[in-house]
Protein backbone atom coordinates (compact mmCIF):
# COMPACT_ATOMS: atom_id res chain seq x y z
CA UNK A 1 0.00 0.00 0.00
CA UNK A 2 1.35 3.41 -0.93
CA UNK A 3 0.82 6.24 1.49
CA UNK A 4 1.15 9.70 -0.11
CA UNK A 5 3.19 11.86 2.26
CA UNK A 6 3.65 15.11 0.37
CA UNK A 7 3.10 16.79 -2.98
CA UNK A 8 4.10 20.31 -3.93
CA UNK A 9 4.74 22.64 -6.85
CA UNK A 10 7.95 24.58 -7.45
CA UNK A 11 8.44 27.69 -9.58
CA UNK A 12 11.47 29.58 -10.93
CA UNK A 13 13.32 26.31 -11.33
CA UNK A 14 16.99 26.15 -12.32
CA UNK A 15 18.33 22.93 -13.86
CA UNK A 16 21.89 21.91 -13.01
CA UNK A 17 24.03 19.25 -14.66
CA UNK A 18 27.54 18.61 -13.32
CA UNK A 19 27.26 21.77 -11.20
CA UNK A 20 26.46 24.03 -14.17
CA UNK A 21 23.13 25.68 -14.98
CA UNK A 22 21.89 24.12 -18.23
CA UNK A 23 18.31 25.35 -18.34
CA UNK A 24 15.22 26.40 -16.47
CA UNK A 25 11.60 25.39 -16.02
CA UNK A 26 8.62 27.62 -15.36
CA UNK A 27 7.29 25.17 -12.78
CA UNK A 28 7.32 21.54 -11.80
CA UNK A 29 5.37 19.25 -9.53
CA UNK A 30 7.04 16.80 -7.13
CA UNK A 31 5.34 13.96 -5.23
CA UNK A 32 6.88 12.03 -2.35
CA UNK A 33 5.56 8.57 -1.54
CA UNK A 34 6.47 6.00 1.06
CA UNK A 35 5.39 2.37 1.03
CA UNK A 36 4.62 0.90 4.46
CA UNK A 37 5.11 -2.83 4.92
CA UNK A 38 3.42 -4.97 7.58
CA UNK A 39 5.65 -7.51 9.38
CA UNK A 40 4.05 -10.82 10.38
CA UNK A 41 5.15 -13.35 12.99
CA UNK A 42 5.19 -17.02 11.98
CA UNK A 43 1.76 -18.62 12.37
CA UNK A 44 -0.10 -15.30 12.86
CA UNK A 45 -2.41 -13.63 10.34
CA UNK A 46 -2.22 -10.26 12.09
CA UNK A 47 0.84 -8.07 11.58
CA UNK A 48 2.97 -7.43 14.66
CA UNK A 49 4.31 -4.07 13.39
CA UNK A 50 4.38 -1.81 10.34
CA UNK A 51 7.76 -0.69 9.05
CA UNK A 52 8.44 2.37 6.95
CA UNK A 53 9.27 1.26 3.42
CA UNK A 54 10.88 2.80 0.38
CA UNK A 55 10.70 6.50 -0.38
CA UNK A 56 10.02 7.42 -4.01
CA UNK A 57 10.32 10.88 -5.53
CA UNK A 58 8.53 11.50 -8.82
CA UNK A 59 7.53 14.61 -10.66
CA UNK A 60 6.62 16.36 -13.85
CA UNK A 61 8.39 19.25 -15.58
CA UNK A 62 5.75 21.40 -17.24
CA UNK A 63 8.12 23.31 -19.47
CA UNK A 64 11.85 23.03 -19.86
CA UNK A 65 14.15 25.32 -21.84
CA UNK A 66 17.60 24.19 -22.91
CA UNK A 67 19.91 25.18 -25.74
CA UNK A 68 20.46 22.71 -28.56
CA UNK A 69 24.06 21.97 -27.55
CA UNK A 70 22.87 20.92 -24.08
CA UNK A 71 20.22 18.64 -25.60
CA UNK A 72 22.93 16.59 -27.30
CA UNK A 73 24.74 16.35 -23.93
CA UNK A 74 21.52 15.60 -22.03
CA UNK A 75 20.11 12.90 -24.30
CA UNK A 76 21.98 10.44 -26.49
CA UNK A 77 19.63 10.46 -29.48
CA UNK A 78 20.90 7.08 -30.73
CA UNK A 79 20.63 5.05 -27.52
CA UNK A 80 18.06 7.15 -25.61
CA UNK A 81 20.31 7.31 -22.53
CA UNK A 82 20.06 10.42 -20.38
CA UNK A 83 22.14 11.57 -17.37
CA UNK A 84 21.12 12.70 -13.89
CA UNK A 85 20.48 16.37 -13.17
CA UNK A 86 19.42 18.52 -10.19
CA UNK A 87 16.41 20.85 -10.03
CA UNK A 88 16.39 23.80 -7.63
CA UNK A 89 13.20 25.81 -7.12
CA UNK A 90 11.04 27.71 -4.65
CA UNK A 91 7.71 26.45 -3.32
CA UNK A 92 4.66 28.03 -4.93
CA UNK A 93 1.88 29.58 -2.81
CA UNK A 94 3.42 28.47 0.49
CA UNK A 95 4.34 30.61 3.46
CA UNK A 96 7.18 30.69 4.26
CA UNK A 97 8.76 30.08 0.87
CA UNK A 98 11.17 27.18 0.89
CA UNK A 99 14.03 26.38 -1.45
CA UNK A 100 13.86 22.75 -2.53
CA UNK A 101 16.49 20.79 -4.42
CA UNK A 102 15.43 17.69 -6.33
CA UNK A 103 18.62 15.60 -6.30
CA UNK A 104 19.69 13.35 -9.18
CA UNK A 105 16.53 13.50 -11.27
CA UNK A 106 16.34 11.45 -14.44
CA UNK A 107 13.83 11.86 -17.25
CA UNK A 108 11.44 8.96 -17.92
CA UNK A 109 12.28 8.99 -21.61
CA UNK A 110 12.08 12.15 -23.66
CA UNK A 111 10.33 13.99 -26.44
CA UNK A 112 12.06 16.83 -28.25
CA UNK A 113 10.50 19.66 -30.22
CA UNK A 114 13.23 21.61 -32.01
CA UNK A 115 11.90 25.10 -32.63
CA UNK A 116 13.06 27.85 -34.95
CA UNK A 117 14.97 29.56 -32.12
CA UNK A 118 17.82 28.32 -29.90
CA UNK A 119 15.34 27.31 -27.21
CA UNK A 120 14.09 23.75 -27.22
CA UNK A 121 11.04 22.61 -25.26
CA UNK A 122 10.91 19.30 -23.41
CA UNK A 123 7.92 18.24 -21.32
CA UNK A 124 8.52 15.04 -19.36
CA UNK A 125 8.05 13.12 -16.15
CA UNK A 126 11.05 12.27 -13.99
CA UNK A 127 12.18 10.13 -11.06
CA UNK A 128 14.64 11.42 -8.46
CA UNK A 129 16.87 9.94 -5.79
CA UNK A 130 16.37 12.50 -3.00
CA UNK A 131 15.03 15.92 -1.92
CA UNK A 132 16.75 18.64 0.12
CA UNK A 133 14.38 21.17 1.76
CA UNK A 134 15.73 24.44 3.14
Amino acid sequence: MADLKNSFTLEDVAIFMNGNVVGSAQSLTVAVEQDNKPIHANGSKKPREILDGQMTYTGSIERLFLDKETITDLVNLETGANPYFDLIGVTKNKTPERKITVVDAKLKGFSIDFGLTDETKIAQDFDALDLNIQ
